[in-house]
């Protein structure tokens, strides 16, 4: 039986065909460099002709380039704690803020050294994945 499903690879959607293997039929080793293999050329087919649509976040488009580095949310969730504030001074791995998605609270963290440029959110409010969320210069 084959079922197909989309996979995402780096932002990239592909439908892959999958063979639900049983002991009578056992797929075969194949060679994945060998270029006369027809699934090779069936999967290089779809990649060559695969449209790429990526959604754009009206809030990430906005952001300010000048920043040294831009924090983004993760995932969707709510703003349950935010622990700096506009100009203070952060270190790499400091916690900035506590995010709550699907009952889980993650915490996120500073990636460099810098300073808060702005806070783009406030504490309860819901966000969506890829919302920007801190400036840190």
């Amino acid at each position: 039986m084959i079922k197909t499903y989309n996979v995402a690879v780096n932002g990239i959607c592909y439908e892959v065909e999958v063979e639900e293997v049983t002991k009578s039929n056992k797929v075969k080793s194949m060679d994945p460099i060998d270029k006369n293999n027809k699934i090779n050329e069936q999967v290089k087919s779809k990649i060559e002709n695969s449209n790429t649509n990526v959604k754009s976040n009206d809030k990430v488009d906005k952001m300010d380039n000048n920043s040294k580095e831009n924090i983004f949310s993760p995932m969707p969730g709510v703003v349950n704690k935010i622990n700096v504030s506009k100009n203070q001074s952060v270190s790499r791995g400091d916690i900035l803020l506590i995010l709550e998605a699907m009952k889980m609270e993650n915490e996120i963290v500073s990636p460099v050294d810098g300073v808060i440029k702005d806070i783009h959110i406030s504490e309860k409010s819901t966000v969506n994945s890829g919302e920007l969320l801190i400036s840190i210069e």
